[in-house]
């Protein structure tokens, strides 16, 4: 079964809990409104291949679509921060002495952050992990990570802490992966 609405297009194949995932997304992406003082984070982990990164893209499409552009206190359009960093690059820029793109995911109105977890070599990385997850709370952020809650709390509680604070959610995606099931045997 295929679930088809304008923003998500998610192969279920009937999967009761695969669709309640994807309910969540859309509704996620409903809440989703820019005049609000809090957001909230939705956390999407599993393994390689079931979706998380693309269900991540389609809410920012969907909010990118339809919460963009706004008229500030004087009538003037604006145009909102809607940000996709995958946190392997945001680590590598770190590693070349980028502070700035931090910033940027500071003060972004609505941010994706893909493959969380990926790099922890270093005190250095983690400490502006934290510095960025700390700084986001009660924003609108969507995270995707191949890492379970188990893992985060191994390496730092603090992390694990951060992601089911308040209002926060997290979604375990338990799926077989997409390219495995429909390209390894053809």
């Amino acid at each position: 079964m295929k679930i088809s609405e304008e923003y998500f297009d998610f192969e279920t194949d009937g999967d009761t809990k695969l669709i309640s995932i994807l309910e969540k997304a859309v509704s996620y992406s409903n809440d989703y409104e820019p005049s609000k003082k809090e957001g909230h984070w939705l956390t999407f982990l599993g393994s390689c291949g079931v979706g998380k990164t693309h269900l991540a893209k389609r809410i920012l499409k969907y909010v990118k679509d339809h919460h963009t552009q706004y008229l500030n206190r004087y009538g003037i359009p604006q145009f909102r921060s809607n940000l996709f960093s995958y946190w392997p690059d945001i680590a590598d820029a770190l590693r070349g002495k980028d502070y700035g793109c931090l910033n940027r995911l500071y003060s972004a109105d609505f941010l994706a952050i893909d493959d969380l977890g990926a790099e922890y070599e270093s005190d250095f990385i983690n400490s502006k992990l934290q510095q960025l997850l700390n700084k986001r709370l009660n924003k609108w952020t969507v995270i995707t990570s191949n890492l379970s809650l188990d893992d985060f709390s191994l390496k730092d509680e603090r992390i694990a802490s951060r992601l089911v604070r308040g209002k926060n959610k997290v979604i375990q995606i338990d799926a077989t992966d997409y390219y495995l099931k429909h390209y390894a045997n053809p």
